[in-house]
């Protein structure tokens, strides 16, 4: 009987780990995605990742029908799945996704884990742009196969258009900006370092390796100055697909970087960083552009800010003040109103919609938000609302 029982233990487990192992797979016409989550899933995920190479593309120009092989990707429903699988093959665990590169490109994967409902992240985008470029290349320069990774990881998907939309990533800015020029300058990696720095180096001084790689790709793409341009394609054209790290890093040198006058190449990315404004900094001059009275500057920076991250309620009150001065009440309104969704100081935001309503001669409506205005805060409001519904009343 306990024999019996023993087997069809054995037997449910064995039921159970097929079940838990189900998966649903989509070829594409460069990937092929296993998700253990559905077939929708899995299909959505091969055309996303066919979006992104055709963004990645755009900057690298590879031949991708010399590709023999389709590019492996499994997402596994869950973390704890993804743990057990992770720790079978490299011995460790990861909370994000993760590339695992072989020395035969065609068993390589990118893995990672989700929960149901959950949408593909930023680390999903960087590692399927390290996959993307390590099918073509074994061993790129590490600045250039990082710094592209955090350059493409704001690229939004869009399934209407079946496109990606590459927002400017700034998320280092602020941290390369205090290594450049602030508090951290001790720890700036020098030009030659960051071109020659091999896995250990940039383990090291990864808190500086991140934002100066990121920083190095961020330039060369966006400068203004072609030469400066010139010098990512030729970097790009220069590597050789089976090298390895040091002898890609080399020739990456010679062929775009040892042309190039060092010293006008440096102060043009320090320049051009210098004039990059972090989203505190948008914020702070805006702030203080508007108590300077330049209400164009004020607005522009602003705007700016908003559209780099929008996630504050400052910018909205101050298009409020702003679009008040100028005597657009109903566009200063709808800004007092996106601040007050986004978090701003309500009986402040009520009091600049009364003053706002009453120089619009909209009394009844300036009624109303003065006297929100004071039911929310008494004793910082009633002296200033009762002076103005005096003279509404008058």
């Amino acid at each position: 009987m306990k024999k019996s029982i023993f087997i069809l233990l054995i037997l449910l487990t064995a039921a159970g780990s097929v079940w838990a192992q189900e998966s649903f797979v989509s070829e594409s016409d460069h990937y092929r995605v296993r998700s253990h989550i559905s077939q929708n899933h899995a299909d959505q995920a091969a055309e996303r990742l066919e979006a992104y190479l055709d963004l990645f593309n755009d900057y690298f120009h590879f031949e991708l029908d010399s590709l023999d092989f389709k590019m492996k990707v499994q997402i596994f429903n869950g973390q704890s799945a993804y743990d057990r699988y992770l720790n079978r093959v490299i011995d460790e665990t990861r909370n994000e996704f993760v590339y695992l590169h072989y020395s035969d490109v065609s068993r390589s994967e990118l893995v990672g884990a989700l929960e149901d409902g959950e949408d593909l992240d930023e680390s999903f985008t960087h590692q399927a742009f390290i996959q993307f470029l390590r099918a073509f290349i074994d061993n790129p320069p590490l600045w250039l196969r990082e710094g592209f990774a955090v350059y493409f990881e704001k690229a939004r998907f869009n399934e209407n258009f079946v496109a990606v939309n590459n927002r400017e990533n700034l998320a280092w800015l602020e941290t390369l900006k205090e290594i450049l020029f602030g508090s951290r300058s001790n720890e700036a990696l020098t030009p030659e370092e960051i071109l020659a720095i091999d896995v250990e180096g940039a383990k090291d001084r990864i808190e500086a390796f991140y934002p100066e790689a990121w920083g190095m790709i961020n330039y060369l793409v966006n400068t203004d100055n072609r030469s400066h341009n010139r010098i990512l394609w030729d970097a790009i054209s220069a590597m050789d697909p089976r090298a390895d790290l040091k002898t890609n890093s080399q020739r990456v040198y010679n062929s775009a970087f040892q042309w190039v006058n060092q010293e006008e190449l440096q102060n043009s990315f320090l320049e051009y960083f210098q004039n990059k404004k972090t989203y505190r900094e948008l914020i702070e001059e805006g702030i203080a552009e508007y108590e300077s009275g330049n209400l164009d500057s004020s607005e522009e920076n602003f705007l700016i800010a908003i559209n780099r991250r929008d996630i504050s309620h400052i910018p909205y009150y101050y298009l409020g003040l702003i679009n008040y001065d100028r005597g657009n009440y109903t566009l200063a309104e709808l800004n007092y109103r996106k601040a007050l969704e986004k978090g701003s100081t309500a009986a402040l935001t009520y009091y600049a919609m009364g003053v706002n309503a009453f120089a619009d001669n909209r009394l009844e409506e300036a009624q109303e938000f003065l006297e929100t205005t004071v039911q929310l805060d008494p004793s910082n409001y009633t002296q200033k609302v009762t002076r103005i519904l005096e003279r509404i009343e008058g």
